[in-house]
């Protein structure tokens, strides 16, 4: 299945999922063999746990975090709930009005670029972080900064870079933001599905996990 097929694919489910929150994949054949186009109907099978409500409400759960694929459940010790885009878990030891977070996918299934930007080198307008050696993008830096920032995304752990010729992808440690230019201006940015890439099958469903879609890693 090529990138761009599973870009699409995960791009035409967001919009669905917002609108109606109906998903329409579209497969791609592989190695050469004929498009096979099917359309997977798929509905909210768990509600957003009391545990994280509030969290998921402040900061405008649907169109950031996608829905819950799985119900609240405990994770090494730490209790999680996933949705689409995203793992949210909870740290009774933070202190008060910061105990719900992003997981730290980004990280765990990108591991973060080897190359560390020098400061001189970060574009005009990028929003630099010594800590990870990596910059906020220009492009990227308002959508970053109007839906949390830091708290949320956690640092830049890579470049802004391009998939396919046409995505515009950056990754974080909690998240990867995509901006796709050719859509509607309010619609560019969204997050790749790392929720539905990181749940384990045995608890979330399966439809919503399998068509998960996240960009590769840059190339070197």
């Amino acid at each position: 299945t090529s990138i761009r097929g599973g870009y699409n694919n995960w791009r035409m489910r967001n919009r669905s999922v917002t609108a109606l929150l109906i998903i329409t994949s579209l497969v791609l054949a592989a190695c050469g063999g004929a498009a096979d186009t099917r359309v997977t109907l798929a509905r909210p099978e768990f509600a957003v746990s009391s545990l994280f409500a509030d969290y998921y409400a402040a900061h405008n759960g649907l169109k950031l975090m996608g829905f819950a694929i799985g119900p609240e459940t405990v994770e090494n010790g730490v209790k999680v709930q996933y949705f689409q885009n995203a793992r949210l878990e909870y740290r009774p030891q933070r202190p008060e009005g910061q105990q719900v977070i992003l997981s730290s996918l980004g990280q765990q299934l990108y591991g973060g670029s080897p190359t560390c930007l020098q400061p001189q080198q970060a574009a005009s307008g990028a929003l630099y972080f010594a800590e990870s050696c990596h910059s906020v993008s220009p492009q990227f830096r308002p959508y970053f900064e109007s839906n949390g920032g830091l708290p949320v995304f956690g640092y830049p752990i890579s470049e802004a870079y391009i998939v396919d010729g046409q995505y515009f992808v950056q990754i974080y440690e909690r998240a990867v933001i995509v901006w796709d230019s050719a859509r509607p201006v309010p619609q560019q940015f969204q997050l790749a599905n790392l929720g539905s890439r990181a749940c384990p099958p045995a608890q979330c469903v399966g439809a919503n996990r399998s068509n998960g879609w996240a960009p590769p890693l840059p190339s070197p």
